[in-house]
């Protein structure tokens, strides 16, 4: 009987499959055909409802939510997530405005000794008109995020108006005092309207080395353009991390890692850039249009 009910439980689970991973376009290729560099979402989901099965049959100190009734909510793709509390580690970020929507993004990792593999994190967002996050959201939703994509979520706020200033922030699903900080960001001018914003462009060709190396030094651009402009755009022409180690040791900022080879390293690196409070303040302060230079961001 139990089996059965087992069996019964996670097919229905399985009704809305990959609907909440999905949401998160850190699954997804960054490049337009070409889905071979993305997640397979329904492999990673087939391994949440592995993981499920295993826990229902001996739950014993297992501290997740249960999809069904967590707060209320509808989070019937997967059995669990995680509820031991999560950390925003890179604070928020958000790129690539379009006249209606905007892509926004943060890094939420859960709390303890390490990364659990087996369940996703929920994280919700919302996004306002005024920077007091008063009133109905403009738009609004939940998504998964996992060690797949390093826990980072990248979920795209539609129904915009053009040329409008925005403010929005992330939340922990399963406890939603815990949040993320503030981000503003805005959407651009529809193509048949002038444009009323300005932009700031980092790192022009002969200031790549001085603004983006971090273990060269220099690194107080970015906080230099969040706090003294009146910029609405920031255009970032590379390099924005770089590969090799150098000797960052000699004025305090010794790299983590090797040199860059596989996407450990990669991530390794970007973290760390990432905890720059400069660096941290130029991403809140509005939307980034980065450039791919050469063969790396």
């Amino acid at each position: 009987m139990r089996a059965a009910l087992l069996i019964f439980f996670v097919s229905a689970l399985s009704v809305q499959a990959t609907k909440y991973l999905d949401r998160n376009l850190a699954y997804s290729s960054p490049f337009v055909g070409y889905s071979e560099f993305s997640h397979d979402t329904r492999e990673i989901q087939a391994r949440h409802i592995q993981h499920a099965k295993r826990q229902m049959i001996d739950s014993t100190g297992f501290d997740d939510e249960h999809y069904p009734t967590f707060y209320g909510g509808d989070f019937s793709n997967a059995p669990f997530i995680w509820s031991g509390g999560i950390n925003f580690t890179h604070s928020v970020a958000s790129g690539d405005p379009f006249d209606d929507s905007i892509l926004l993004w943060t890094r939420a990792v859960p709390l303890g000794s390490g990364p659990d593999q087996s369940v996703p994190v929920c994280v919700s967002f919302k996004i306002f008109d005024n920077a007091k996050l008063s009133g109905k959201p403009l738009d609004s939703g939940e998504a998964f995020s996992s060690y797949d994509v390093d826990f980072t979520l990248k979920v795209e706020a539609q129904n915009l108006k053009p040329d409008t200033k925005y403010w929005y922030q992330f939340a922990d699903c399963t406890n939603p005092a815990t949040v993320s900080p503030i981000g503003a960001t805005r959407t651009l001018s529809s193509p048949d309207i002038a444009p009323n914003f300005k932009l700031v462009l980092y790192a022009l060709f002969s200031l790549i080395i001085v603004v983006s190396n971090s273990i060269i030094g220099w690194f107080n651009a970015y906080g230099v353009a969040a706090h003294n402009t009146s910029a609405d755009v920031f255009v970032h022409l590379g390099d924005y991390i770089y590969e090799s180690l150098g000797s960052g040791a000699k004025i305090g900022r010794k790299v983590l890692g090797r040199e860059l080879a596989t996407v450990f390293d990669y991530r390794q690196r970007l973290n760390q850039y990432r905890t720059d409070p400069g660096l941290i303040a130029a991403h809140e302060a509005g939307p980034w249009i980065t450039v791919w230079y050469v063969n790396q961001p």
